[in-house]
């Protein structure tokens, strides 16, 4: 008997509970690709015409319940550097802060410790204020195990406070509640509110749904939840508000051992959430050899990663002819064999649903922006003034995938590279075909960099080749040349 998907079983369940009201729920998912297979699922059950209810992600159903908007991750660095500068100003009135380009690295460490604290809903005094010194730490926090204890001290005893370095680090960890406070209350004062104390703020909210015009929310595919969601969840389930469906397997959630199902046993026995959904035997937990009940698991050795996505092709092919598009899935241990993955793909492979997200860094477009500031480097490096480019460059656009050549014409400049052994390429012989790479090597106007206005680069991780200070570097987000205010992505 072949078992229906998790997702089909829930929007069944789902619509024998609430009938023709299951528009008036909210579904909730870990993240948005769950709501397009659920909502297949459910348009194959519903009767037309129908409304479909309205589906979210966590995140999404935490900020609907807030009264205030959420703050960019840029707002919250500017004024949490504002907290800073207010607070050395007082403390130290004798030294200069630090600039916003060097605080902001220092910034999104703080920002992610900050939303963490506020998630878990955890005493930030506390741990901001008393994480300098561990005795403090053992004495004033109780819970502490002693194998957590032996480890703050096994940390601490490593750092000698008396170096100058270390000891304003501990001292900077001692005024992040006061910055912490300060951020707060002037996010919340101009209507902004991180998404961290949306959560704290929820959690201590009473079992009341958003305003919303729903009559339920039902959580589906979940395994670990944060402190301030299992206290909102557990208030709504309790009330009869909520509902949660996970998608458990007994080989793994019976066994204390097994870390695949420690978040569900904890959802159950300690933190008290219900799962609506029974718990499958999908996985017996003793196999026999030859055994039908089994699943087949099929072993390939292989040599190096990268050999692994072309045994894929191989896999493929020797799936039933009836495996219907989106029942065979792959999943990498590793993410950077992605596009190795895809390339291997046969071409009468099924369609390709991708999951995780395509790393920009590894795209052809990146590699052209990256190109685009080396060649403008080279431009005004040794041979400045020679209208020529070192090979390196020349040969990184003639073997690029955006390169808009026509057929031939680079591979037979490339050859003539290699075979005469030249060093330096002139510019004029790469703008022959006029489009990409006239964008590419023609020299930026000297002192400013108007016109990169219009190239418009927003990719994280970019670096701005900066012609006042002739070298490469990180730029704040608004930095003016010369009077030209010009949106540079930070490092």
């Amino acid at each position: 008997m072949q078992v229906k998907p998790f997702l089909s079983q829930v929007a069944e369940s789902l619509l024998q509970k609430f009938g023709k009201e299951l528009f008036r729920v909210a579904i909730v998912f870990p993240n948005r690709r769950q709501a397009a297979y659920f909502r297949e699922h459910l348009k194959n059950q519903l009767a037309p015409p129908a409304l479909l209810p309205e589906m979210l992600t966590i995140e999404e159903l935490v900020i609907r319940t807030s009264d205030y908007a959420l703050a960019d991750p840029m707002r919250q660095s500017i004024e949490l550097y504002k907290a800073y500068v207010a607070e050395e100003r007082r403390s130290r009135p004798e030294k200069e802060p630090m600039p916003f380009e060097d605080f902001y690295g220092l910034s999104q460490v703080l920002l992610s410790d900050i939303e963490e604290a506020d998630a878990y809903c955890v005493n930030t005094e506390n741990i901001f204020s008393l994480i300098a010194d561990y005795k403090e730490i053992d004495t004033r926090f109780d819970e502490l195990t002693d194998e957590q204890r032996a480890y703050l001290q096994t940390f601490w005893q490593a750092v000698n406070l008396k170096d100058v370095y270390q000891q304003r680090f501990a001292e900077l960890w001692r005024l992040i509640p006061r910055w912490y406070a300060d951020m707060h209350e002037a996010l919340l004062k101009n209507g902004f509110c991180t998404l961290g104390l949306m959560h704290r703020h929820l959690a201590s909210a009473g079992a009341v749904l958003p305003d919303s015009g729903w009559v339920h929310v039902a959580f589906i595919g979940f395994n670990a939840f944060n402190g301030a969601q299992e206290k909102f969840i557990k208030k709504w389930q309790d009330a009869g508000l909520a509902s949660l469906w996970l998608d458990t397997d007994s080989y793994y959630t019976e066994n204390p051992l097994h870390e695949a199902g420690y978040f569900f046993r904890r959802n159950g026995k300690q933190v008290g959430l219900i799962n609506e959904m029974p718990v499958s035997a999908g996985i017996p937990i003793k196999h026999k050899k030859q055994s039908s009940n089994g699943p087949r698991i099929d072993v390939y050795k292989v040599d190096g990663n990268t050999v692994q996505a072309k045994v894929i092709e191989q896999w493929l092919q020797s799936l039933p002819a009836d495996v219907s598009t989106g029942k065979a899935a792959i999943l990498l241990a590793d993410e950077k064999l992605l596009l190795p993955v895809l390339q291997s793909l046969p071409a009468n492979a099924p369609s390709v649903n991708i999951t995780m997200g395509y790393p920009v860094a590894q795209s052809p477009l990146y590699s052209l922006l990256t190109l685009f500031f080396e060649s403008q480097q080279a431009i005004e490096g040794k041979k400045a003034g020679t209208g020529a480019l070192p090979w390196e460059v020349a040969m990184k656009w003639l073997n690029h995938p955006l390169n808009d050549w026509p057929d031939g014409e680079a591979t037979k400049l490339k050859e003539k590279i290699i075979k005469q052994g030249t060093q330096w390429v002139k510019i004029e012989t790469l703008l022959k075909a006029k489009g990409t790479g006239s964008w590419l090597f023609t020299p930026a106007e000297a002192g400013c960099l108007h016109r990169w206005e219009t190239i418009r680069i927003f990719l994280p991780g970019c670096v701005i080749y900066c012609r006042k200070f002739q070298n490469r570097r990180a730029l704040t987000a608004m930095y003016c040349c010369k009077g030209c205010y010009q949106a540079y992505t930070i490092i």
